[in-house]
């Protein structure tokens, strides 16, 4: 086998004969080895520089992965902290009203009053006295004995608006009560007048006219919606003289329409 000698600077194969290296320009001579020497020499060098490749490759791809791995934490984690500023801040969720609040009507007691005078402790303001009843004696009534004894007064609870008050009692004229003759009246009745009136003295009235009889009849009034505050109800007579009776007197509240 020829003995092919190679720079042993570069690893050039050499002229023969080549005092220098054509590559490098070594001195051949002193520095030259055999093709087995160099041969021995160069997979060395090569399997270190493809170490080195493979080694920096490596490098590089987790490099790579690495920043691509922080990126997205990075990433993510401003996505959920600008998403909880907006929920905090309120920047991007819809106002919502409060409830619209129901409007509170003050209802008065269902029964504000009922008088059947069965008592003697009752506040009562105007004319008559108590009597028994002219039907069933051991009924307790209030009467009235006209002209003078013309009317009376029974307080209510103080209430509040938003309600009628209706107002029903039960009115007995006897036969033998005297009624006056009024111009343009057709037959004797006894006027009978509901009012409901204010602390200031304030007032509305209605009426209605009774004829007698020999049996309980009822007067029923409705007040519309009065406003809040302190009433009593009256119950008033007029063209008569002698006794009519009054009972049952019963104010309740109805919720105005």
């Amino acid at each position: 086998m020829t003995d092919h000698k190679f720079c042993a600077e570069c690893g050039s194969s050499l002229n023969p004969g080549a005092a220098f290296c054509d590559q490098c320009g070594v001195l051949a001579r002193s520095s030259a080895k055999t093709s087995v020497e160099a041969a021995s020499v160069l997979p060395k060098k090569q399997s270190s520089n493809l170490i080195i490749v493979v080694l920096i490759v490596v490098s590089v791809f987790i490099l790579g992965i690495a920043a691509l791995g922080a990126g997205g934490w990075f990433l993510l984690r401003a996505g959920k902290t600008t998403t909880q500023t907006t929920i905090q801040s309120g920047s991007d969720t819809p106002a919502v009203a409060p409830p619209e609040e129901s409007p509170v009507v003050t209802r008065i007691p269902e029964e504000l009053r009922f008088e059947d005078f069965e008592s003697a402790n009752i506040d009562i303001n105007g004319d008559g006295s108590f009597d028994l009843d002219p039907t069933n004696p051991a009924n307790a009534v209030w009467r009235l004995f006209g002209d003078a004894d013309l009317g009376f007064f029974l307080p209510l609870p103080s209430i509040g608006g938003g309600s009628d008050i209706h107002v029903t009692y039960d009115v007995f004229i006897p036969s033998q009560t005297v009624i006056m003759s009024i111009e343009g009246q057709e037959s004797p009745v006894v006027l009978v007048r509901t009012r409901l009136m204010d602390s200031d003295g304030n007032s509305a009235l209605a009426g209605d006219t009774l004829p007698p009889s020999g049996q309980w009849q009822t007067v029923s009034t409705t007040f519309e919606d009065p406003e809040a505050g302190v009433f009593e109800v009256g119950i008033e007579a007029l063209w008569f003289e002698g006794p009519i009776y009054i009972d049952n007197v019963s104010a309740k509240s109805a919720v105005a329409p």
